[in-house]
């Protein structure tokens, strides 16, 4: 398995033990986390706030959902960031 989808794997359950957060939501904190434009970033995470309003997910939780985001992508390289964020962001 390429080591680039296996990191992904790895990192994304982390975010995903709260049952009531959906895919579409871990989808778009991974894309905000791994993001590097500043324009990205904002409309992932106005894409993460709505998808959290239509879950019922309170500001708090979805700070929380975003700072581990933030933190699981952190230790990626740079290069991995950027092949994952082709794979899970780009690919629609």
């Amino acid at each position: 398995m390429n080591r680039v989808l296996l990191s992904m794997l790895l990192l994304l359950p982390a975010t995903a033990w709260s049952s009531e957060v959906s895919d579409e939501l871990l989808k778009q904190l991974d894309c905000y986390a791994l993001s590097e434009s500043s324009s990205k970033k904002s409309l992932y995470k106005s894409q993460a706030r709505r998808v959290a309003r239509d879950l019922a997910i309170d500001k708090e939780h979805l700070k929380a959902l975003i700072s581990n985001a933030e933190e699981n992508m952190a230790g990626m390289s740079r290069a991995d960031r950027q092949s994952v964020y082709s794979y899970r962001c780009e690919a629609r």
